[in-house]
């Protein structure tokens, strides 16, 4: 029963440093951090989740108080330095956002301007990573569809 047990915990292994972005409910968080398996496994982790649910986030998860940050959106960018020295040069950090229909844009922005793999993360356990060099080609190909719209409606 324990090898079981160590084979399925062994599975759940994450990089040693793992930032999770609580863009969601605090049930939809704490439902997630769970399906996720990112406590008690030996990853460092940092939980960023907005000033209001951050208190109701760290009893309804099994997180530890100092490891949750609140995001107030005027403390952005001491936020984004803190978490950046949290990850220092580490090369394989992973970074996980929790979309939801609440839209806490600049959180998931601050996600993207870290370093590490960012994988977005949907209530029903769904996940697509997405980095920065994905939403730049996004952009790229939607701005060069426009311009071929343009062009079509030249005689």
């Amino acid at each position: 029963m324990s090898q079981r047990q160590t084979s399925s915990q062994s599975s759940l292994r994450y990089p040693a440093k793992v930032v999770y972005f609580a863009t969601g409910t605090a049930e939809e968080a704490a439902t997630d951090f769970r399906r996720l398996g990112l406590a008690g496994n030996g990853t460092r982790l940092r939980v960023v989740a907005p000033a209001g649910l951050a208190q109701q986030l760290s009893r309804l998860a099994p997180v530890r108080p100092a490891e949750v940050l609140p995001f107030r959106p005027e403390q952005a960018p001491l936020l984004w330095v803190q978490l950046l020295r949290f990850l220092g040069f580490t090369v394989n950090a992973r970074i996980f956002c929790l979309t939801s229909r609440q839209r806490f844009r600049l959180m998931k922005f601050l996600a993207l301007a870290l370093r590490g793999q960012v994988v977005f993360r949907h209530p029903g356990g769904k996940s697509v990573p997405l980095g920065f060099g994905d939403l730049l080609w996004l952009w790229i190909r939607g701005r060069w569809c426009a311009r071929e719209e343009r062009i079509r409606s030249y005689p």
